[in-house]
């Protein structure tokens, strides 16, 4: 999700069987595989800067996303109906040129079908990623209420007395999935290089100790008391598996009456409503 200040697709390097990329893979495996068995890939996921969609990830929720993100699908689309193509096993916030990046990385066991997907990544055809998550929000910049919601007179992108109306995201956030997809919201969100495995030593890029690899399952700053079934509180109800075709405050039913069909990523009406400067993914 975000525009594209296109990263070049990268270079492709060596894995160690025994060297930390393999160790953060197979937690997740359930036999070892090794490092001749995987293509491994890093890209951009997400960041804070402000997307297409008027909206923007502060650093607090890339590092919720961070500590939710490994264990999780790489899918294609958001398509949540059909199988995984992949599995995401690390993930780190970086500070770049005054913003900050959640960078993740991936892998795809080898056959004949996952060959033909890293072919197309190392060509740059396939080359641009989305999340798909929970958060709380978003909220106005101006008015500090629900952006979609009835309280709220702004919309996102217009311009009020110079200033530019934006969706904040916030926690409790936790990330679904992060997928391939012809074009994002988020700029820059794209693939930025692969590895492969060899006898070459591994890329001295990879520090274990930067990335959150471990399986992580709990939503960061939630508070399971808050969002009890059947709570009235408004603020936990808000609730959006990707950051468009969120429904405004008042179309949504009180958590325990929840009808799934709002909160479906991938379906073909939020994929319309997410569409690049046609609002993408």
């Amino acid at each position: 999700m975000k525009e594209t200040k296109c990263a070049p697709p990268g270079r492709v390097k060596n894995v160690e069987s025994s060297g930390p990329i393999m160790a953060a893979v197979n937690q997740y495996t359930l036999a070892p595989l090794k490092a001749d068995e995987v293509y491994v890939h890093e890209a951009i996921v997400a960041n804070s800067l402000v997307d297409r969609d008027h909206e923007r990830f502060p650093k607090v929720v890339l590092q919720a996303f961070a500590a939710t993100l490994p264990g999780k699908s790489l899918l294609v689309g958001h398509a949540h109906e059909g199988a995984p193509i992949g599995k995401w096993f690390a993930a780190s916030v970086r500070e770049v040129a005054g913003h900050s990046d959640l960078v993740g990385q991936f892998y795809l066991v080898k056959s004949p079908q996952s060959e033909a997907l890293h072919v197309q990544i190392l060509g740059g055809v396939l080359h641009y990623v989305s999340i798909g998550f929970n958060a709380a929000g978003p909220e106005c910049s101006i008015c500090e209420q629900h952006i979609r919601g009835i309280n709220c007179p702004h919309t996102a992108g217009k311009r009020y007395d110079n200033e530019i109306a934006i969706g904040e995201w916030d926690i409790p956030a936790e990330c679904y999935e992060a997928s391939i997809v012809y074009l994002g919201s988020q700029h820059g969100a794209v693939i930025t290089n692969g590895y492969a495995g060899g006898q070459a030593k591994m890329p001295p890029a990879f520090d274990p100790a930067h990335y959150q690899c471990g399986p992580a399952d709990r939503v960061v700053g939630f508070d399971a008391a808050e969002y009890a079934v059947g709570a009235e509180d408004a603020e936990a109800q808000r609730d959006s598996s990707t950051p468009c075709g969120q429904p405004a405050e008042s179309e949504k039913p009180p958590i325990g009456e929840v009808d799934p069909d709002l909160y479906r990523v991938g379906t073909q009406q939020k994929v319309e409503a997410h569409n690049g400067d046609d609002k993408a993914d």
